[in-house]
């Protein structure tokens, strides 16, 4: 089970490769982009419930819900998502490899293009870019923010999780764009920026894939009309 996922993945990563390619050549298709420092990547997840009963392939099985996993499934319904970062570094999003001298032409392209844009901010530098490429280039208005909870204490992880702090210092360098985010609540929250600084928020529940996409839906017909 865990060789078909990896091949599974391996064919989201040749796919996102292969629709940038078109995008590049003019060839536009219906995906959604998603954005995130690289942080948070296979780290944000929701522990599943036991099972009463343990069977053989019970152990086979990855117990916790995976943010990357739900959000693809979230978003069947309107094409791929895809992102930049290195194939194969987690199950999920289908990666697009580029080097540091043109992932930002890269991701100007895709959030161009792309009819929907799926952000995890922070106050990395890299995405503090992407927050002002989507702001000044009028890409606002098709972007959902996610606020997503703590992750639980994983056993291999040996520091604390750097979300809370990383958003506390994100909040300041919103207001100083003129952007006002959210205060971190430590809850799994989707949230996009109107006009006259309004916010519309919509909670979602990491363990249903619907619960993602509706969430996404609704907030993105408000910012329609």
């Amino acid at each position: 089970m865990f060789i078909a996922k990896r091949l599974g993945q391996k064919a989201y990563n040749r796919n996102a490769t292969a629709l940038y390619r078109a995008i590049i050549g003019g060839n536009c298709k219906v995906y959604s982009l998603y954005l995130r420092p690289f942080y948070v990547t296979d780290e944000l997840f929701e522990a599943g419930a036991q099972a009463a009963v343990i069977s053989p392939s019970a152990y086979l099985k990855d117990p916790n819900y995976r943010f990357e996993m739900q959000l693809v499934k979230a978003m069947r319904w309107s094409g791929p998502v895809i992102g930049l970062g290195h194939p194969g570094e987690a199950l999920g999003i289908g990666r697009i490899l580029t080097n540091e001298d043109d992932w930002k032409s890269a991701a100007a392209k895709l959030a161009e293009m792309a009819t929907y844009i799926i952000c995890i901010p922070s106050s990395r530098p890299g995405t503090l870019w992407e927050i002002d490429y989507l702001l000044h280039g009028g890409f606002i208005r098709k972007t959902t923010f996610v606020m997503p909870a703590t992750p639980p204490q994983g056993l291999f992880r040996r520091k604390p999780f750097a979300l809370k702090d990383d958003w506390a210092r994100l909040v300041i360098e919103a207001r100083n764009r003129g952007v006002f985010f959210p205060d971190y609540q430590n809850e799994n929250l989707l949230f996009c920026l109107g006009p006259e600084h309004s916010l519309r928020t919509e909670k979602f529940n990491l363990t249903s894939y619907r619960s993602l996409r509706n969430g996404i839906r609704r907030l993105t017909k408000k910012m329609d009309v």
